[in-house]
């Protein structure tokens, strides 16, 4: 009994797409459709098990890039901070005043972008009051 098939049609780079294509010729030969179908399935295996939620090491994963606004709030925090002296760790009270300058001084607003902060990566707690900056 054969596996039920799904469609997925993706776009991609062009020149992604070429490399893909010689790749799956130079390994399945000039008919390689059925080729490109079993590599992208197992590079689809491999990436669904590196970021496997049942993983042992119980490592957390977090998204890999922060939109785009983010990042650009984020800059703009960073941009302040810096220009008042401070590179590597932030004071809760620092950040709040760099985000309070950049987005709003309301509480909840400071809140959200802590949290968007910490969510994407681009800030970590390292306990009390105190926040690296990446």
């Amino acid at each position: 009994m054969s596996a039920k098939l799904k469609k997925l049609t993706v776009r991609i780079d062009e020149k992604l797409y070429e490399a893909l294509k010689e790749l799956v010729i130079k390994k399945f030969g000039p008919n390689y459709w059925g080729g490109l179908r079993a590599v992208v399935e197992e590079a689809i295996r491999l990436y669904l098990a590196s970021h496997s939620l049942g993983r042992s090491d119980n490592v957390e994963i977090r998204p890999n890039n922060p939109p785009p606004r983010v990042h650009s709030v984020y800059i703009q925090v960073r941009s302040f901070l810096r220009d008042k002296g401070v590179y590597r760790e932030a004071s809760y009270g620092a950040l709040a005043s760099a985000i309070a300058y950049v987005r709003g001084a309301d509480k909840r607003t400071i809140r959200k972008w802590i949290r968007l902060f910490l969510t994407y990566g681009c800030i970590t707690h390292l306990g009390g009051e105190v926040y690296e900056l990446h």
